[in-house]
C-alpha cells in the first residue's frame, strides 16, 4: 500500500481519499479467536509504562513516528497472540480517533471533543520489524494526505442526527467492520496536580461498539507512555497475556531497530 503516484499533491489527496473510502465500503472482520458476540463483563488491564525516550530513539531510527512506532508494537503483539492460538491474519481493521482541532500549547476556549474516526487496516503478515514499521507509517501517511477525516466525520454527523433506532444499528453497523478503537493521546510533557495532589500516572480506556472485543488506549504522559487495553472477559479471558506481549513488542522494536538504520 503506498501513495498514488506521478500525480499532484491535490490530486494524491483526492485519490488517496477514494482508496480509503472504497476500502472501507468493502471491508469485513475476519473471523478469529476473539469474533462472537460480547457478554456483559469487561477486564480492563494495562502494561508497565514505557520511557517515551525509548518509543523517540526507535521513531528516530526508523525515519517514522512515535505513533507508528506504538502501532507497529501493537501489530506485533496481536500477531504473537494469534499465532500462540494457531491463527494468522493479514490484517485487522482498527478505529483510530482524530483530533479535528489543532493541538495548542494552552487550554482551547471551549473545551469538548471534536474528532472523527478514520479506519485503519493494520498489517499482521509482516515479520520482520523494520519492513512492518515502515509499511504502517506508509498506511498511516496515506490517511492523512487523503479527506477521510471529513467523511467520516460527515458520516458521524449524519447517524447521530438520525432516529434513535438508525442511529443504533448505523453505528454498531461500521463498527462491526472493525476490532475495536485504538487512540493515541498525547497527554502533558511535565507532571501536573489535580486539586495539590500531583498525578502519577494517567490510564484511559476507549469504548467500544457493536461486537467489537478490544479496546487500546495509548497515553503520554511526563515522559512515560501508558498502554492500556479494555476487553469483553468472555472474547478475551487471558488480556494479561496481551499486555505481557506489549511490553515484549516494544522492547524488541528498540532492541532490533535502533543502531540497525
Amino acid at each position: 500500500m503506498t501513495y498514488v503516484a506521478g500525480i499532484t499533491p491535490g490530486r494524491r489527496n483526492a485519490a488517496n481519499t477514494t482508496v480509503e473510502t472504497l476500502a472501507l465500503l468493502r471491508q469485513r472482520n475476519p473471523e478469529t479467536v476473539w469474533t462472537g458476540t460480547p457478554g456483559v463483563d469487561k477486564n480492563v488491564v494495562w502494561a508497565t509504562p514505557v520511557p517515551l525516550a525509548t518509543v523517540v530513539a526507535t521513531a528516530r531510527a526508523t525515519g517514522c513516528t512515535v505513533n507508528d512506532v506504538l502501532l507497529t508494537a501493537v501489530a506485533g503483539m496481536l500477531m504473537t497472540y494469534l499465532a500462540e492460538r494457531d491463527e494468522r491474519l493479514d490484517e485487522v481493521a482498527w478505529l483510530l480517533p482524530v483530533s479535528l482541532q489543532p493541538f495548542g500549547q494552552g487550554l482551547p476556549d471551549a473545551l469538548g471533543n471534536h474528532f472523527a474516526l478514520v479506519n485503519f487496516r493494520m498489517p499482521l503478515d509482516i515479520d520482520d520489524p523494520a519492513e512492518r514499521v515502515r509499511e504502517i507509517h506508509r498506511r498511516t501517511m496515506r490517511i492523512k494526505n487523503s479527506q477521510e477525516t471529513l467523511i467520516t466525520f460527515g458520516v458521524q454527523r449524519a447517524i447521530a442526527q438520525s432516529p434513535q433506532a438508525m442511529s443504533v444499528a448505523l453505528t454498531n453497523l461500521f463498527a462491526n467492520l472493525t476490532v475495536g478503537v485504538l487512540t493515541n493521546v498525547p497527554g502533558p510533557r511535565g507532571p501536573v496536580a489535580l486539586a495539590g495532589t500531583p498525578v502519577d500516572a494517567i490510564l484511559g480506556w476507549a469504548p467500544s461498539s457493536g461486537d467489537q472485543p478490544m479496546t487500546i488506549c495509548i497515553y503520554s504522559y511526563a515522559g512515560q507512555v501508558y498502554l492500556s487495553l479494555g476487553v469483553d472477559a468472555t472474547l478475551i479471558p487471558d488480556a494479561d497475556r496481551m499486555t505481557d506481549l506489549l511490553e515484549e513488542e516494544v522492547d524488541r522494536l528498540h532492541r532490533e531497530l535502533v543502531g540497525t538504520h
